[in-house]
């Protein structure tokens, strides 16, 4: 609990003083309706770029109007308002896209005091983008954009947008400080791979909040991309009061990760119908995180998507053989109420070994509704075989310095499964402690 105060005071402190701000008040400019053109970027980029040379303000998308859109760049001091009913869709006509490098829809380099805000609605069009439509996943063409992505920028706000249909990363702030996401609503077909809902990377003082967000990848997933090592750690991020489903993780720290990650809380968010729940690996460091106070409900699903259904999932496996690892200390889970296919799973490997685990009132319903098969350990993303056989656990705990379970229950509902196994499953802790723990092995 100490630590869960200082994580939580620390946060509010360093967040709070780089919070982001509206644009000084200035021009209001409204975008004209949409000629008939093939591209309406032209019109939208002239007011930003108008708004900005005035000093600042909004440009507004008026309500009612359907803007198809190629990139547009947005500039210091400006809020892009997209009214009620307006809508700006990603424009299918390759033409107008750079030819080379990742493209996003609404992007911005080296810019302050900067806004992008609804309640109108973007629309990606990731359906219109992909080579096949699968049953359980679709196969990307060759060439999707983001919808968002903001580069070395300050004091960013994202508000009471709806993004739909993300072909690939949905909102990426990149090496971004003093950045608030609230009441983002983003819906993505829960079938295109990638398309991850918001990706803070090598980001510093961020807070996301009382967002609601459907994904076929990670729904908030925190980053440290290796194109951009340069821009450092990822620090003082805090996620509260989000709704979660996700083909993938709902809510991770990692993959693709150089750099470290530290001093991070999780909070009050509720996560369904989703692969994994939480998930924290990779090579970057990861300390001084919290998960507080969730509901989790986590199934099993088509394998070409990882995750099988772990509630809680803490691996250390580097990513390619030759892969370099890093630490994860000082993290904690509590009061966390489960339902799900399969047990919380905690691994490390001889060359990084989780210290400081803590799971604290951890509640685990483990109930069988899907027909996809159980009894799988799930080590992707990793250089060793992915997918290997184990009886399912309540708790599994393997190859880790020092780990705490205080309070902690496990349950078995439904009719018992020939993959169920222990309430607990522990192997090679260096230190173990186990308080009011509440559970019996189903066979």
């Amino acid at each position: 609990m100490i630590f869960h105060l200082l994580c939580m005071l620390l946060l509010l402190a360093s967040v709070g003083g780089c919070a982001a701000q509206p644009p000084a008040a200035g021009v209001t400019i409204q975008v004209p309706p949409p000629s008939g053109a093939d591209d309406d970027a032209p019109s939208i980029q002239d007011a930003i770029d108008r708004c900005h040379a005035a000093g600042g303000g909004r440009v507004v998308l008026p309500a009612g109007a359907v803007f198809t859109s190629g990139p547009l760049r947005l500039r210091s001091g400006v809020e892009l308002h997209l009214a009620k009913t307006a809508l700006l869709r990603v424009n299918l006509d390759r033409s107008v896209w750079p030819a080379k490098g990742r493209s996003y829809l609404v992007s911005a380099e080296d810019a302050e005091n900067i806004a992008i805000t609804g309640p109108g609605t973007i629309d990606g069009q990731g359906r219109q983008l992909m080579a096949k439509l699968g049953d359980h996943i679709h196969k990307p063409g060759p060439w999707r954009p983001g919808i968002v992505g903001l580069l070395r920028c300050r004091r960013v706000r994202m508000q009471d947008l709806v993004i739909r249909d993300g072909p690939h990363w949905t909102v990426h702030f990149i090496g971004c400080d003093g950045v608030l996401a609230e009441r983002l609503t983003i819906r993505n077909d829960r079938r295109i791979p990638n398309c991850d809902g918001i990706d803070p990377d090598h980001c510093r003082n961020v807070v996301i909040r009382n967002c609601d967000i459907e994904a076929g990848d990670d729904c908030i997933v925190i980053k440290n991309t290796r194109p951009y090592a340069d821009l450092g750690p990822t620090e003082n991020i805090r996620v509260e009061n989000c709704d979660l489903k996700s083909t993938s993780a709902a809510l991770k720290i990692g993959t693709e990760s150089v750099s470290d990650f530290r001093n991070i809380v999780f909070d009050r968010c509720r996560i369904r119908d989703s692969s994994r729940g939480i998930q924290l690996r990779d090579e970057g460091t990861v300390e001084n995180v919290v998960f507080s106070n969730m509901t989790v409900e986590t199934r099993l699903f088509y394998e070409a998507w990882w995750g099988r259904a772990e509630p809680i999932h803490v691996s250390a496996f580097a990513r390619k053989a030759d892969g370099k690892l890093g630490q994860i200390r000082n993290v904690r889970f509590e009061n966390i109420e489960a339902r799900s296919e399969n047990g919380v799973y905690l691994s490390g490997c001889d060359g990084s070994r989780p210290e400081g685990i803590a799971f604290d009132r951890v509640r685990v319903r483990i109930d069988k509704w899907t027909d996809w098969p159980g009894g799988q350990h799930d080590r992707r993303p990793c250089a060793m075989e992915g997918l290997v056989p184990h009886p399912t656990a309540g708790f599994y705990c393997a190859q880790a310095e020092s780990v705490s379970l205080r309070n902690c229950r496990v349950c078995w509902a439904g009719r018992p499964q020939q993959h169920d196994g222990a309430a607990l499953d522990v192997a090679a802790i260096g230190r173990l402690t186990v308080e009011g723990f509440e559970g019996n092995a189903r066979r």
